[in-house]
């Protein structure tokens, strides 16, 4: 799962409500257009309300792609953290994830109590290096990664 990618768009709450109101206004002078030609098809009121209508819509439409190719990609980094069971041990790690990795798999011996067969898998998740840092707690020793 590390490294997969997954686009993300943060579009302003303004700027949604520009292209709402862009939409509502398009569709008001298209519609507005389109009784005006049935009502007079030979007058130029309604051609004028299409071709903003239209370029309005133009505009919207364009803006859109736009953004599309704007939108940043999410490298997201998957790690597993590691405890030791045993009673009053707390020791607790966090290392890259490795294919195979599920969680309660039995590791081995716990380098801090010693205990034969108590390191387990106890989390693995997945998270933006660039917006949050991994889940650590007192005591935690974060595994760098290469």
């Amino acid at each position: 799962m590390s490294g997969d990618q997954q686009p993300q768009a943060r579009v302003s709450r303004f700027v949604l409500i520009l292209l709402a109101i862009g939409m509502i206004l398009s569709l008001y002078l298209i519609v507005t257009a389109t009784a005006a030609y049935f009502q007079d098809p030979q007058g130029s009121e309604w051609q004028t309300q299409l071709l903003f209508g239209l370029l309005i819509l133009g505009v919207i439409w364009v803006f859109n792609f736009w953004m599309r190719g704007r939108t940043r990609k999410i490298d997201w980094h998957t790690v597993s953290q590691i405890k030791c069971e045993q009673e009053g041990c707390e020791y607790s790690e966090i290392r890259d994830f490795k294919e195979g990795d599920y969680v309660y798999k039995k590791l081995g011996q716990c380098p801090s109590c010693g205990g034969q067969d108590t390191l387990y898998i106890d989390l693995i998740y997945a998270y933006n290096p660039l917006a949050v840092k991994p889940l650590t707690t007192e005591g935690t020793q974060s595994a760098q990664s290469t």
